[in-house]
């Protein structure tokens, strides 16, 4: 009896979940203004999981996509800003505390960039709200054709390769070339200096 109730509990519970995220769809899923990607200059990278390893391996694009031209802006928690101190190829770092909603601060950066890059799978109805607010001409997003808000959506079918395989996607979309895949950790100088004096 009680495996039955603990199975019923989670179909609920599932349930309640697809129609939270379908009432989000259809009150926050428009398709993004789009454009041409070549006209693209500002761009914000969302690393809002905060996992270092990560945001070690989305140096790579960082560093591509600075040396293509673009200005590119990064939102992270504490974690990830430490881990991009110092990186001359992000302009600038937007750090969010825990239990930060995260919704204010992206109507706070509302029509400041041109494209959202979001590599990440995780969806429910506060991450549409999320990237909506943004207002970005172009958003771009892993396995998300969809989803309208996410016009620049990147068929991926990798899930077992490493993720810096993602990067390398999301540069071939937005036609950039790029042949260096090194991850970059550069180390102010006041911490060099601290180490040695550990």
């Amino acid at each position: 009896m009680m495996r039955q109730l603990k199975a019923w509990n989670r179909r609920r519970n599932y349930w309640f979940k697809d129609q939270k995220l379908k009432w989000a769809l259809w009150r926050w899923d428009r398709p993004s203004p789009g454009g041409d990607i070549k006209q693209i200059r500002r761009i914000l990278f969302l690393r809002q999981d905060n996992k270092i390893g990560d945001t070690l391996v989305a140096t790579l694009s960082f560093r591509a996509l600075h040396q293509a031209g673009l200005m590119v802006d990064v939102l992270t928690g504490a974690a990830g800003a430490d881990i991009l101190q110092g990186n001359p190829h992000v302009h600038h770092i937007h750090v969010f505390d825990a239990g930060e909603d995260l919704v204010r601060m992206a109507q706070s950066l509302r029509g400041q960039y041109d494209c959202i890059i979001d590599l990440g799978d995780f969806i429910d109805g506060q991450h549409i709200r999320f990237i909506r607010a943004f207002e970005a001409h172009h958003v771009l997003g892993i396995n998300k054709p969809d989803i309208a808000l996410y016009n620049l959506s990147i068929d991926y079918q990798g899930y077992g390769q490493h993720i810096s395989r993602r990067h390398q996607a999301m540069l071939h979309r937005l036609e950039i070339d790029a042949t260096d895949f090194h991850y970059d950790l550069f180390i102010p100088a006041a911490a060099q200096q601290a180490a040695v004096h550990f």
